[in-house]
């Protein structure tokens, strides 16, 4: 179950280290890495360590898994030990924290990733796993950071904002282009703890969608509407979102359905911890996979999909390599429901299209 990690600080290699922490999510923008070490009180290691932001890398057989930047150090002194964690994101923290280049003219029949492209001044590098949609006009608004701007394309596109091991942001529907990780996840085999979390307070009955085309007059173009009803909210829950650009009403009708969807799949979900980094079949496992979950204590029999992960070593020659995992239906991602699946009724969804 040892994970042989290697890191690497400012380009040297880093073998001092008590454990390593590497956090990835289909859901955030970058990835984020910790490593913490017992330092010297003498002649403190650290601040050469910090100083500049240092690259930052943590890799495994497979290749990197966080390629970052040291980004803040926190030493601690006990009356025995001077421990120091130093921490940091990767390149695509660049997106959350820089402005967008608002100089550039509008973009017009574009789509979110030819504008992340072309808005990419720092060097981030960006991908998508579909083909988007497109839109009309689009123009970003003055001070707003990248990942600001790109966040209302992205939405429209029923996608997230994947920050990978390398640095770079893939926009994906994770749900959508998912594969399965092999073998399973069974509950007294090779699972060490699972929780499930049944959370219907963000659900609601009605989705309703307003929009309007500057293509023509009439309700038609001007008053566009499109519902998406979830049957398995009884109470009367509606809620109204109101398209700010161009639209129409096929359009609406993937908003509204998307938007269910995503409701439904949140508010279902589980998580747990393994030894080990691997699936069954020594792939590593990954967000935006897919993992079938076998526990008849939580009714769940079926795949679900990897949203984020936390990779974690305590020491080098110990067991203390830990995977810990958040999954979801891979429907809040645009996802199919899944095509096995002997899950109990909480585990159920409204598939029903929007209207």
């Amino acid at each position: 179950m040892l994970e042989h990690v290697s890191i690497t600080i400012g380009g040297a290699p880093f073998t001092l280290w008590d454990e390593v922490v590497v956090h990835a999510s289909v859901k955030e923008t970058c990835r984020s890495a910790s490593v913490t070490f017992q330092d010297s009180v003498a002649a403190p290691v650290w601040p050469s360590l910090f100083i500049g932001q240092p690259a930052f890398v943590v890799s495994i057989a497979d290749g990197p898994i966080f390629t970052g930047f040291v980004e803040r150090a926190a030493p601690k002194l006990t009356p025995k030990t001077f421990m120091v964690t130093l921490s940091g994101r990767t390149k695509a923290a660049d997106a959350l924290d820089c402005t967008v280049d608002h100089t550039k003219p509008d973009y017009v029949n574009s789509h979110v990733l030819a504008v992340a492209q072309s808005q990419d001044r720092f060097g981030i590098g960006f991908a998508a796993d579909f083909t988007p949609d497109g839109f009309d006009r689009w123009r970003p608004n003055p001070g707003d950071p990248l990942f600001h701007s790109l966040v209302p394309l992205v939405e429209e596109e029923g996608a997230t904002l994947h920050g990978l091991g390398d640095g770079s942001i893939r926009i994906t529907r994770a749900g959508e282009s998912a594969t399965p990780q092999s073998g399973a996840l069974v509950y007294g085999v090779n699972i060490w703890d699972l929780d499930g979390e049944f959370d219907t307070s963000a659900q609601h009955s009605l989705i309703k969608c307003h929009g309007q085309s500057y293509k023509g007059n009439g309700v038609q173009n001007i008053a566009i509407v499109a519902e998406a009803n979830n049957a398995l909210v009884t109470r009367f829950r509606p809620f109204e979102e109101h398209h700010d650009r161009h639209t129409d009403r096929d359009r609406l009708k993937r908003r509204a359905k998307r938007r269910k969807d995503k409701e439904q799949g949140e508010g279902v979900r589980c998580s747990g911890r393994l030894r080990g980094w691997r699936d069954p079949g020594g792939g590593l496992l990954t967000p935006g996979k897919l993992m079938f979950i076998t526990a008849p204590p939580l009714a769940l029999s079926q795949y679900m999909l990897i949203e984020s992960l936390t990779y974690r070593q305590n020491g080098k020659t110990s067991g203390g390599t830990i995977a810990g995992l958040h999954f979801v239906d891979p429907r809040a991602h645009g996802g199919k429901a899944p095509k096995v699946s002997k899950s109990g009724k909480a585990w159920g969804f409204d598939d029903s299209e929007a209207e």
